[in-house]
C-alpha cells in the first residue's frame, strides 16, 4: 500500500530575551479542504513544542499539528445522523451530561441540553475497559466550525493525542484526562499542590534544565498533585521578578522525572508565548496572531494581584523525601495499570479513532479519550458544572463540598 505524503512543514521557534533558549519548533499541517471539514475557511493548524532533546522537541510539535488537523475534520457527511426521542437522547447521553437544568435555562448558558434536540450526529466509541462498543455524539468529540452552530454539552473531560502506535495515543490521551482533572479539582478545592524540594530530584536532564533556567534569572518551583488513584500530575511554575511574573507548565506521565521535565518545557514555552504576546513593539506585533494559534494556554496572570492569589491557593506545603519516595513507589507502571486504578473509581473510558486515511497511511494513530465523571478543565469559571461527587472523592471526604475556589485558573 502506497504511503500517502503529507505536507507538514517545521520551522525553528525565535526567542524574545528573557526566555531560556531550548531547541524549539512550530509544524504547520496542511490546509483542510472543504470537502473533509464544514468550516467555510480554515486557519493554518500549527503545533509548536520546546525541548532539551532537538529530535524530541521536534517530535512533539508534529505530534500537536497532527492531532488539531484530526480534530478540525468536521464534516457532518461523514457522521452518522441520529433521530430519536427526549427519553432516547437522556439515555444515550447519561453518561456525558454536565451541566444540570438551572444552567440550561439560563438564557446566556452556551450549551444545549441534549433532550433539547432531536436530531444529532453519532460517531463510535470504544470502552477500553471491555471493548463494547457505542454510538457517542460528535459533539463531544470534534470541535464544530459552522458559525452560530450550538454545541451540545461541549465542555466534556477528554483529551486527544497521537502516537505511532495505537496503545501510545491511547496512554498519551488518557493523560492527558486525568491531568486535567488533577489539576481543576486541586485549584477548586485549594489542596493537593505539594512543593517538590528540587534537590530530591536527580536527574542528568532536569539538573541540566534547572541550569539552564538558573543562568537566564528566573526562578523554578515544583508542585506534585496527587489524585485519588494515586496518579502524580507535576507542575512547574515559572517566576520572575517582572511580567509576565509566573508560567506554568503542566504534564501527567507514567515516569515521575519525565513528567517533571515535560513540565519544565512547557512552562518555558508558555513564558515564550507570554512575551511575545506582551511585546509593544510595532515591527513585532505580526507574531501576536501566530502565538494565539499556536498556544491554548490561559495567558495568566498578568499582575501581582493574581500572583499573590495564586500562591495562596497552592500553597507552601513541602514534601519530606520519604513521602516523595512514597508517592513514586504508588504511582502507576503501565497503562493496564492506569485503566485498572479508572475502574476501581468507577470511571470507564472512552476512545474514539479520530485519525483520517492519509494520517494513518502515515503511521500515525491519533485517538480523542472521553472519561465521564472526570473533573473538566473548565476554562470560563461562570459554568462550573456543579456535580460535587468528584470533588468528594478527590479530597476524600464524605462531606459534600459546597465552597469551591472561584479565582481564574493559570492552568492551560
Amino acid at each position: 500500500m502506497r504511503k500517502y505524503k503529507m505536507k507538514f512543514s517545521a520551522y525553528p521557534l525565535d526567542y524574545p530575551l528573557g526566555v531560556p533558549k531550548l531547541p524549539g519548533y512550530v509544524v504547520k499541517a496542511p490546509r483542510i479542504s472543504q470537502s473533509s471539514s464544514d468550516a467555510k475557511k480554515i486557519s493554518n493548524i500549527v503545533g509548536a513544542s520546546v525541548g532539551l532533546e532537538n529530535n524530541n522537541a521536534l517530535q512533539r510539535a508534529y505530534g500537536e499539528a497532527i492531532e488539531r488537523y484530526c480534530l478540525y475534520q468536521y464534516n457532518e457527511t461523514n457522521f452518522q445522523q441520529h433521530h430519536t426521542n427526549k427519553t432516547d437522547v437522556t439515555k444515550i447521553f447519561s453518561k456525558f451530561i454536565l451541566y444540570d437544568d438551572n444552567q440550561y435555562c439560563d438564557k446566556n448558558f452556551p450549551y444545549r441540553k441534549p433532550c433539547d434536540t432531536k436530531k444529532f450526529f453519532v460517531v463510535l466509541g470504544e470502552s477500553l475497559l471491555n471493548g463494547s462498543q457505542k454510538y457517542l455524539p460528535v459533539d463531544l468529540v470534534y470541535p464544530r466550525h459552522k458559525k452560530d452552530h450550538q454545541r451540545i454539552d461541549s465542555m466534556n473531560p477528554s483529551g486527544s493525542a497521537s502516537g505511532n502506535t495505537n496503545q501510545l495515543a491511547i496512554l498519551n490521551g488518557l493523560c492527558e484526562v486525568i491531568e486535567r482533572d488533577s489539576l481543576m479539582c486541586a485549584w477548586l478545592t485549594s489542596s493537593h499542590f505539594y512543593q517538590l524540594p528540587l534537590r530530591f530530584v536527580k536527574d542528568a536532564s532536569v539538573n541540566k534544565l534547572l541550569n539552564i533556567i538558573k543562568n537566564s534569572k528566573l526562578n523554578l518551583v515544583i508542585y506534585l498533585v496527587v489524585n485519588d488513584m494515586n496518579m502524580v500530575t507535576v507542575v512547574a511554575v515559572l517566576t520572575s521578578k517582572t511580567a509576565p511574573y509566573m508560567s506554568f507548565g503542566s504534564a501527567m506521565t507514567l515516569e515521575i522525572i519525565q513528567s517533571i521535565k515535560k513540565a519544565i518545557e512547557e512552562s518555558i514555552m508558555i513564558r515564550r508565548s507570554q512575551l511575545i504576546l506582551y511585546e509593544q513593539d510595532n515591527n513585532k506585533r505580526q507574531n501576536r496572531k501566530e502565538i494565539l494559534e499556536l498556544s491554548d494556554h490561559i495567558m495568566v496572570p498578568t499582575n501581582k494581584t493574581n500572583v499573590a492569589e495564586i500562591k495562596r491557593t497552592m500553597g507552601n506545603k513541602l514534601l519530606s523525601f520519604n513521602q516523595y519516595r512514597k508517592i513514586l513507589s504508588k504511582a502507576p507502571v503501565s497503562l493496564y495499570d492506569l485503566l485498572m486504578r479508572l475502574d476501581q473509581k468507577y470511571f470507564e473510558p472512552w476512545c474514539v479513532d479520530i485519525a483520517p486515511k492519509e494520517i494513518k497511511e502515515s503511521g500515525f494513530s491519533v485517538c480523542k479519550i472521553l472519561i465521564p465523571g472526570l473533573h473538566p478543565l473548565e476554562i470560563n469559571q461562570n459554568y462550573l458544572h456543579n456535580d460535587p461527587r468528584r470533588l468528594q472523592s478527590f479530597i476524600n471526604t464524605s462531606v459534600a463540598v459546597t465552597r469551591v475556589n472561584k479565582f481564574p485558573h493559570p492552568f492551560g
